[in-house]
């Protein structure tokens, strides 16, 4: 006998495991993306507390196109089985951080992610982010690639087009209507209701 544990004590010591096997943990499905459409990563407004803010996922032929990620956008595409190599560019429509935090996330996670904005937009990111996180404006655009869009000119993107178009919002917003095989997807990020752009 190497020791002896009185019966009082024995009892109070958990039973060692009878087999250990190594857990596999199995995660959901590939996801298969549409042809042409929209996967939804959040509704809700900037003043929620617990919800996603409004953001999607702009489907081309088999490719995405974030726009305006909510944060945590990386967890969201992890739980539901989309490749974050599927998406590597984001549309950023104006820099309210229920829009823009998402980005800036995306941006730290994966870098070389190709940015679509305007460059007025694009300069008040820059700014906005570097006195966030102290980084250099200089490092901070080392980060990413920025992709300046034109008011009226398309964006070509998988066999699709992608044309922008200015949101009457506080600040400078973009709003854009994407093209593909005859069907079309308008986003008017912030703005007033106008139903004329819709047309």
């Amino acid at each position: 006998v190497v020791a002896s544990v009185p019966d009082w004590l024995a009892s109070a010591m958990p039973d060692p495991p009878y087999v250990l096997m190594p857990t596999v943990s199995v995660g959901p499905p590939a996801f298969e993306a549409p042809e042409f459409g929209i996967t939804v990563l959040g509704a809700a407004d900037g003043f929620a507390k617990s919800e996603a803010t409004a953001g999607f996922i702009l489907w081309m032929r088999g490719r995405g196109v974030l726009v305006d990620p909510p944060a945590h956008s990386a967890h969201f595409l992890r739980l539901n089985g989309i490749s974050s190599r599927r998406i590597t560019h984001v549309i950023l429509t104006h820099t309210h951080s229920d829009h823009d935090a998402g980005t800036f996330q995306k941006i730290l996670i994966e870098q070389r992610v190709t940015v679509l904005t305007t460059r007025t937009i694009m300069a008040a990111f820059v700014r906005k982010y570097a006195l966030v996180s102290g980084m250099s404006p200089d490092f901070l655009q080392r980060l990413f690639s920025f992709h300046s869009v034109k008011i009226g000119e398309p964006v070509h993107f998988q066999g699709g087009s992608i044309k922008f178009f200015y949101s009457l919002h506080i600040l400078p917003c973009i709003g854009f209507r994407a093209e593909l095989a005859g069907r079309s997807i308008v986003y008017s990020a912030d703005t007033c209701f106008n139903p004329e752009v819709l047309d």
